[in-house]
């Protein structure tokens, strides 16, 4: 163990040299698009990240003493829990230039991190994301705006998701935690709670306990810190006030903002909205459970040896896929469909919220990480494009005007929920028990004899060949089962990754 630490402390100024390399082009991506997408500029440099400057106000207020909520612009007001605030206290300390720029920056490390734990390395994770912030709305327009939904993606997929890790493989703090800390600063990732407990999985349960106490722990800072803005905000939301009444303009591409676009604003068109909005939740909660019960029943790193299928501990060892440093397994598939469920059954998903577009289609890309049927894979490679361009955008918005669209004009700006409802029931009609094992992720299935003699059913992934500039899965010499006890043909299968 020492060896190794001292063998990755050696290697920390190469990775850091080859990081820096990677991130050069996408920073200077970043730095020259996001000051100028709202009319800005770059020389001089005067970008209008309003999102940024209401949490740099946040931290301010926090700083000076005043009530959070009424210190903030009436036009732009801070929504988020209090423990937000206390996060955005460094921002209120610096000036604005240096905050802007190091914003950016770290956005664009967090994007490739997403990307290099789903297995993009070297000139292709530095070009995808390049290009990704060129050319996907939600990447584009989170930067452009300074909102943090590249962070919140970035801390549940880097908690939860397996994949090679930059510096170590071990984490560095206990599974869930990273989940707990993002719906602490901002509640939709709170979905990852009841998916990670319905997985009926020992080591997701613990991933579950983690994201609570890390959200308690968060939380429970924030109150203490201010408690007057949390009473006032938790006693707020508990009925039913989110701070805003924007739930029909037309950039909400949620269920509930598309509902209220076609059915108009009031009492019974609200709950009846919510209550769509659950049953959107509850599918996509429900597709991305069964998704990892039925084809990861033994994670893949349990796998490496052949004598490793006769271990009863292989049948009920998890540990080594929720957030471990393999790769391989159905929870990257999982986690893209419960975030995009997150989102389509939250009252309020800006257009640009819906950064889990980016790791979703890396996962449909990346057969080795792909688990969905045909149908699924369409519903969701559509998706992907249409919230990539957005072309919804171009519909005339505001001063209530989306209540009284015209029947086209309804219809365009309902695609985006419309695709991802269809890409979620696509997915849990392929991941139910009578559904057939997808082309695409190739599942075998062995019956090895644990130590009572009795068998037992084992998913074993056959890794197919990676697509041009992935990483490989590291998955090779994984052995079926009759070549690991001389089958009836007495032959021998390896998995090729």
């Amino acid at each position: 163990m020492r060896s190794d630490e001292q063998h990755q402390r050696r290697r920390a100024p190469l990775v850091l040299l080859r990081l820096i390399l990677v991130a050069a082009l996408p920073v200077l991506v970043a730095l020259l698009t996001a000051p100028t997408a709202f009319g800005g500029s770059v020389l001089p440099w005067q970008p209008q990240m309003v999102d940024l400057d209401v949490y740099r106000r946040a931290g301010a207020a926090v700083l000076s003493g005043q009530d959070l909520y009424s210190a903030a612009d009436p036009a732009l007001p801070f929504l988020y829990p209090p423990f937000s605030a206390v996060l955005s206290v460094p921002l209120g300390l610096l000036p604005a230039t240096p905050v802007q720029i190091g914003w950016l920056v770290l956005n664009v490390l967090a994007l490739l991190a997403v990307l290099h734990r789903l297995g993009l390395s070297g000139w292709v994770l530095s070009l995808v994301t390049a290009g990704t912030i060129w050319f996907v709305e939600p990447v584009r327009h989170t930067l452009a705006y300074g909102q943090l939904g590249i962070f919140l993606v970035a801390l549940v997929l880097l908690d939860l998701v397996p994949g090679p890790r930059l510096l170590s493989a071990r984490r560095w703090l206990p599974a869930g935690v990273l989940a707990g800390l993002g719906a602490a600063i901002k509640l939709t990732p709170g979905i990852f709670v009841p998916f990670l407990l319905l997985v009926r999985d020992r080591a997701a349960r613990v991933g579950a306990v983690g994201a609570i106490a890390g959200f308690g722990g968060c939380t429970l800072l924030g109150t203490l810190v201010l408690p007057s803005a949390s009473i006032g905000y938790w006693s707020r939301l508990a009925t039913g006030d989110s701070g805003t009444e924007s739930y029909h303009y037309l950039t909400n591409q949620a269920v509930l903002g598309s509902w209220l676009r076609l059915v108009g604003l009031g009492g019974w068109q609200s709950a009846s909205g919510m209550v769509l909005a659950a049953a959107v939740a509850a599918l996509g909660l429900w597709a991305g459970v069964l998704l990892v019960r039925r084809t990861a029943r033994v994670p893949l790193s349990s796998l490496s040896s052949p004598s490793s299928l006769n271990s009863p501990s292989s049948l009920n060892s998890p540990s080594s896929r929720w957030g471990a440093s393999d790769s391989g397994t159905p929870i990257a598939a999982a986690v893209c469909v419960v975030g995009v469920a997150g989102l389509l059954a939250s009252p309020i998903s800006w257009s640009h919220h819906f950064v889990w577009v980016l790791p979703l289609a890396v996962v449909l890309a990346r057969p080795a990480l792909c688990p969905f049927s045909r149908p699924a894979q369409v519903a969701g490679w559509l998706f992907v494009a249409w919230v990539s361009a957005a072309p919804f955008m171009m519909l005339p918005a505001g001063s209530d005007v989306e209540l009284n669209y015209q029947p086209w004009q309804l219809l365009l700006v309902s695609v985006t929920p419309v695709l991802g409802i269809a890409f979620l029931i696509a997915t849990l009609a392929s991941s139910s028990p009578a559904s057939p094992p997808s082309a695409s992720s190739a599942i075998r299935t062995a019956r090895p004899k644990n130590e009572t003699g009795s068998y037992a059913e084992v998913s074993v992934a056959r890794q197919p060949r990676p697509a041009f500039g992935f990483a490989p899965a590291p998955a090779a010499g994984v052995q079926n089962h009759e070549a690991s006890t001389g089958g009836d043909d007495g032959g021998s299968e390896t998995a090729q990754p």
